[in-house]
């Protein structure tokens, strides 16, 4: 873990001087290089993260470094989204669609459930009796306790703690795979924030900064925020009812931002062909043919 995290630190120092560079120079084709710099780096990054979680797992089979390994390289790559958002940017404005963001949300999805994965397949020898060999059923069920559905079994409380506080504490497992779907949804949230802000704005300069250093803003404010709109994790173990409540409804919203960014797309895509079989009419009616 600690060469992942000190990997992380060298990509958000090279990714912040590389966005310093881009917003200053105003050769577009120089702009484009230095924004697929950032992007090529967070993927080798991203790869190189999920090598040492897989490594790390497989030796040292512990619920809070598995947590980590999974959460960090999110935290981490999320700082270099703006580059994937600025060059699908620069694509629309060429008349093109950008798959930037999809790439970066097929790495937070990576990440999401690679804990569930890894319990799921490659479980702890000596977990405890309570942890039943079952993550993503157990977090599906803490999902719907929030959608309205009932307190599922392993959050009946059990104790006088629990009882007090109208919920029990979950096993590990189901523990450890919330808090990585958790980080995954809430980065991904506010990763659809960032691109529909700056989509607001019409000057490209403008768009640029909000793109390149908002995630370092929005990264700045949850590292001192708890779960599930930050990353401070005391929630998390703690098994505090209002994250757990809040744990379905934080995956519908993020389901729903991603389905309103690829209707988004479709329109884009179905404008744009529309737009071009126009111009075609146009181009074999008789008076251009004469003209």
């Amino acid at each position: 873990m600690f060469w992942q995290v000190l990997l992380g630190l060298a990509l958000a120092c090279a990714v912040f001087l590389l966005d310093v560079a881009a917003v200053r120079t105003d050769d577009e084709a120089r702009r484009g290089l230095l924004l697929a710099r950032i992007r090529r780096g967070v993927l080798a990054y991203a790869a190189v993260a999920f090598v040492l979680a897989l490594f790390h797992w497989s030796h040292h089979r512990d619920w809070v470094h598995l947590l980590w390994i999974c959460v960090n390289p999110q935290c981490f790559a999320f700082l270099g989204v703006g580059a994937f958002l600025a060059s699908d940017d620069l694509r629309r404005r060429a008349g093109n669609l950008g798959r930037g963001l999809w790439i970066f949300g097929a790495v937070l999805l990576a990440f999401a459930v690679l804990p569930a994965v890894l319990i799921e397949w490659a479980p702890k020898s000596n977990a405890a009796p309570r942890n039943l060999g079952r993550p993503v059923a157990g977090a599906l069920e803490v999902a719907r306790l929030g959608l309205g559905g009932p307190v599922p079994d392993v959050l009946v409380p059990v104790n006088d703690a629990g009882v007090e506080r109208g919920l029990g504490f979950l096993p590990r497992e189901i523990t450890v795979t919330i808090g990585g779907l958790v980080a995954g949804a809430t980065l991904w949230i506010a990763t659809c924030l960032i691109a529909l802000a700056g989509g607001l704005l019409r000057s490209a300069r403008a768009r640029l900064g909000v793109f390149l250093f908002a995630p370092f803003v929005v990264a700045a404010a949850m590292l001192f925020a708890p779960m599930p709109f930050g990353m401070l994790q005391r929630p998390l173990w703690d098994a505090d009812p209002a994250l757990l409540r809040a744990f379905g409804p934080l995956l519908v919203l993020a389901g729903l931002a991603a389905c309103g960014l690829a209707l988004k797309d479709v329109a884009r895509r179905l404008v744009g062909r529309a737009g071009r079989m126009a111009e075609e009419r146009t181009d074999r009616s008789p008076s251009a043919r004469a003209g």
